[in-house]
């Protein structure tokens, strides 16, 4: 049974929607944390330019969001837009 799920979303000012990470908790994975871990990820495509770790595990639902934020800030590179979404 897992926890709660969320797709990261990219919403660009044209109104393009494009999916570039996930963040979820697995109670029943332990591996690492002392309760439930929460796992991040900065989606394959977007990874280019931006600081590793592109993804983790970690205790707590604030703390995969703030190292997912982390990754995303760390560098100020284009959205890699799937051919049928460039515009």
């Amino acid at each position: 049974m897992h926890g709660p799920d969320y797709s990261v979303i990219f919403i660009s000012p044209d109104g393009r929607k494009l999916n570039v990470g996930r963040i979820f908790c697995d109670p029943t994975a332990r591996a690492g944390t002392d309760g439930n871990p929460w796992f991040w990820s900065v989606e394959f495509h977007q990874r280019r330019g931006r600081t590793e770790p592109h993804q983790g595990i970690c205790e707590g639902e604030e703390a995969a969001k703030a190292l997912w934020r982390k990754c995303w800030d760390s560098a100020d590179v284009p959205i890699n837009w799937p051919p049928a979404l460039r515009p």
